[in-house]
Protein backbone atom coordinates (compact mmCIF):
# COMPACT_ATOMS: atom_id res chain seq x y z
CA UNK A 1 0.00 0.00 0.00
CA UNK A 2 1.25 3.53 -0.80
CA UNK A 3 1.92 5.72 2.43
CA UNK A 4 0.60 8.61 0.95
CA UNK A 5 -2.83 6.63 0.18
CA UNK A 6 -5.56 8.27 1.44
CA UNK A 7 -8.54 5.97 3.54
CA UNK A 8 -12.07 6.41 2.66
CA UNK A 9 -14.91 4.45 4.80
CA UNK A 10 -16.10 1.25 3.39
CA UNK A 11 -19.45 -0.23 4.08
CA UNK A 12 -18.91 -2.45 6.40
CA UNK A 13 -16.55 -0.02 8.92
CA UNK A 14 -17.60 0.90 11.83
CA UNK A 15 -18.22 4.41 13.08
CA UNK A 16 -18.50 6.17 16.31
CA UNK A 17 -20.03 9.16 16.86
CA UNK A 18 -21.60 11.37 19.42
CA UNK A 19 -24.61 10.68 20.65
CA UNK A 20 -27.64 12.76 20.79
CA UNK A 21 -27.59 13.52 24.64
CA UNK A 22 -24.02 12.98 25.44
CA UNK A 23 -22.13 9.59 24.93
CA UNK A 24 -21.15 7.56 22.09
CA UNK A 25 -23.55 6.05 19.47
CA UNK A 26 -22.14 2.64 17.10
CA UNK A 27 -22.48 1.47 14.30
CA UNK A 28 -21.74 0.01 10.71
CA UNK A 29 -20.85 2.96 7.70
CA UNK A 30 -24.07 1.12 5.78
CA UNK A 31 -25.62 -1.18 7.97
CA UNK A 32 -26.80 -1.66 11.28
CA UNK A 33 -26.86 0.32 14.93
CA UNK A 34 -24.62 -1.56 17.23
CA UNK A 35 -25.65 0.70 20.02
CA UNK A 36 -25.28 3.92 22.50
CA UNK A 37 -22.09 3.84 25.13
CA UNK A 38 -21.65 6.28 27.88
CA UNK A 39 -17.89 6.38 27.25
CA UNK A 40 -15.49 6.03 24.41
CA UNK A 41 -13.71 2.98 25.77
CA UNK A 42 -17.41 1.57 26.49
CA UNK A 43 -17.73 1.80 22.76
CA UNK A 44 -14.43 0.68 21.69
CA UNK A 45 -14.92 -2.39 23.57
CA UNK A 46 -18.25 -3.37 22.07
CA UNK A 47 -16.72 -2.88 18.24
CA UNK A 48 -13.99 -5.40 18.96
CA UNK A 49 -16.08 -8.06 21.08
CA UNK A 50 -18.61 -8.00 17.55
CA UNK A 51 -15.25 -8.24 15.57
CA UNK A 52 -14.31 -11.20 17.50
CA UNK A 53 -17.62 -13.23 17.47
CA UNK A 54 -17.86 -12.29 14.10
CA UNK A 55 -14.39 -13.09 13.06
CA UNK A 56 -14.35 -9.91 10.88
CA UNK A 57 -12.39 -7.16 11.54
CA UNK A 58 -13.34 -3.99 9.47
CA UNK A 59 -11.95 -0.14 10.03
CA UNK A 60 -12.81 1.95 13.06
CA UNK A 61 -13.65 5.17 12.22
CA UNK A 62 -14.75 8.56 14.25
CA UNK A 63 -16.84 10.80 13.00
CA UNK A 64 -16.45 14.39 14.16
CA UNK A 65 -19.46 17.12 15.14
CA UNK A 66 -18.20 18.43 11.47
CA UNK A 67 -18.97 15.36 9.42
CA UNK A 68 -15.20 14.59 9.30
CA UNK A 69 -13.72 10.99 9.54
CA UNK A 70 -10.91 9.85 11.63
CA UNK A 71 -9.26 6.81 11.15
CA UNK A 72 -9.08 4.66 14.39
CA UNK A 73 -8.24 1.23 13.75
CA UNK A 74 -7.24 -0.29 10.35
CA UNK A 75 -7.91 -3.80 9.86
CA UNK A 76 -5.10 -6.73 9.72
CA UNK A 77 -4.03 -7.35 6.14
Amino acid sequence: MNLDEKFEPAPEDYVIYDAPGGGYDVGVIEGEFVGSFKDFDEALAAIRAKMDREKFWPNVWLRDDHGGMELLTSSPE
